[in-house]
């Protein structure tokens, strides 16, 4: 192994080792991966692929966690540690667990951000911000992401990607179309937090939205739910990515997953970034709103 390229700024981790074996040309992604293991020996207890990928980037595995990977979208919101910066957090459990939990399937990309990339290196790469779970909105140009299969983070470049590769992505209405790119918006500043917030302090800034709006923020029904009013204005094909159960749920019914966020109740991070899509018209604002209330003045980065 003589080639380590140097990761570039929000390269994702499997684009990243995807670079490494085109450079290298090993004949599968495999033996790729399995002599960087034999080069760098990571210990064992955590996970020595990731490990040995942050070694051939020159990184610790907490910085590489921290800029390469999803894992700070994953832990932005807990119910300990709140104000904790990511990297003093022990990590590689975390990592063996949960480092791609919030990833779509397959690959997704810009093709304006693919297009800068050639011009300012002279190649793309595949950028984490763009795997998010439910992301379908370059926050950066405002528009919407193309896929194809997993497979190309090891085999391709973004701008390698032929048009017959890539997935039809489904049509999305005028009135779904600001509440996604709110969420794509806040998924990505939560994705490039250094610090823990605390699940609290997330539900104490959509619950009056909610009760402003009539939606049931008690454990037993008052009138419609969260999860009723996300079903009534977003297509379900795009739910579904984010609660594959959402859609069998009645009219009225409490769906946790998505409920808990307004009903003082723990939910995941992917969750409360929804429900301040659903109920701020700003993603700016709601942001802002959550770093007040968790007691910083963090500016507030879209781009």
């Amino acid at each position: 192994m003589t080639i380590f390229p140097k990761v570039l700024p929000d390269e994702f981790i499997l684009g990243y080792w995807g670079r490494i074996h085109l450079l290298n040309t090993f004949p599968t992604s495999e033996d790729t991966i399995n002599a960087l293991i034999e080069q760098f020996n990571p210990p064992a207890g955590g996970s020595r692929r990731f490990e040995a990928l942050a070694c051939s980037a020159n990184l610790n595995d907490r910085e590489f966690a921290q800029n390469h990977s999803l894992i700070p979208s994953l832990l932005a919101m807990t119910s300990n540690k709140a104000g904790m910066l990511h990297s003093l957090v022990n990590t590689p459990a975390v990592i063996r667990r949960n480092w791609r939990l919030l990833q779509k399937p397959a690959a997704y990309f810009c093709p304006a951000c693919a297009e800068f990339q050639q011009s300012q290196w002279g190649f793309s790469y595949w950028m984490r911000r763009h795997q998010l779970l439910g992301v379908d909105w370059c926050v950066e140009h405002g528009t919407s992401l193309r896929s194809c299969d997993e497979s190309a983070f090891i085999l391709k470049l973004p701008s390698q990607i032929g048009d017959s590769e890539l997935v039809a992505e489904p049509d999305v209405n005028e009135i779904s179309k600001p509440i996604l790119k709110r969420y794509s918006q806040i998924m990505v500043a939560l994705l490039r937090g250094r610090l823990r917030i605390n699940l609290s302090d997330a539900g104490n800034i959509v619950r009056p939205l909610a009760m402003a709006k009539g939606l049931s923020t008690r454990q037993r029904p008052t009138s419609q739910y969260l999860s009723d009013y996300a079903v009534d204005v977003l297509p379900i094909s795009w739910l579904r990515k984010l609660f594959p159960k959402l859609e069998m749920k009645q009219a009225n019914e409490k769906y946790t997953p998505l409920d808990n966020t307004v009903l003082a109740v723990s939910a995941r991070t992917h969750a409360y970034a929804l429900a301040m899509a659903l109920l701020y018209e700003s993603s700016e604002v709601a942001l802002t709103a959550l770093y007040q209330q968790a007691g910083r003045r963090n500016p507030v980065n879209l781009n």
